[in-house]
């Protein structure tokens, strides 16, 4: 991976099969690496610089070099109606950017990962708002999908888990069950 020097303190390498765990001031997501190594890079405030509070970017990606994924993260409260445009800015932003570019072009995978602590509070068009998303984000993925609302995955972090799923397809996040990727 080719990067410009000014991004390197936002970038943290995660090693094969290490966890570490994504925060703000609301919320904490747990993951982990896979079998390869990825990148953990902070977006609002890091790799693009705030320039005000209508114009938030998503808080994290994840991004696999070998595998050819970004995966885009953001961490809300308990309401998560603004997250879809930060996801939505932050990879328009990212595509018109010469020295970022590569992070949402030409990967074979691009998703987002919506995160909120307990209980969330769903939008009443989260329909429409998760497929308008999910449309955006597969024309960044070269691999085809067979439903845009896969690429979009609502995540739940509660203390402790067994599940990976609840009954509405929300992934359950914890420390024993951290996201994998």
């Amino acid at each position: 991976m080719k990067i410009n020097e000014k991004y390197l303190n936002y970038m943290d390498k995660v090693s094969a099969r290490q966890r570490c765990t994504l925060r703000d001031a609301q919320t904490s997501l747990f993951i982990q690496a896979g079998e390869d190594e990825i990148w953990k890079v902070r977006v609002d405030g890091g790799i693009i610089q705030k320039t005000g509070e209508k114009d938030r970017k998503c808080d994290f990606l994840i991004y696999s070099e070998r595998k050819k994924q970004t995966h885009l993260i953001e961490l809300k409260g308990a309401a998560i109606r603004a997250a879809f445009e930060q996801v939505e800015r932050t990879v328009l932003t990212l595509d018109k950017d010469e020295d970022l570019f590569f992070l949402v072009q030409k990967q074979k995978k691009t998703d987002a990962y919506l995160v909120s602590p307990g209980r969330q509070e769903v939008p009443k068009n989260i329909n429409s708002q998760k497929r308008r998303l999910g449309a955006m984000l597969a024309r960044y993925s070269s691999e085809k999908v067979e439903d845009v609302m896969e690429l979009v995955h609502r995540v739940r972090v509660v203390s402790k888990s067994n599940m990976r799923q609840d009954n509405s397809g929300v992934i359950l996040n914890s420390n024993d069950q951290p996201i994998i990727f």
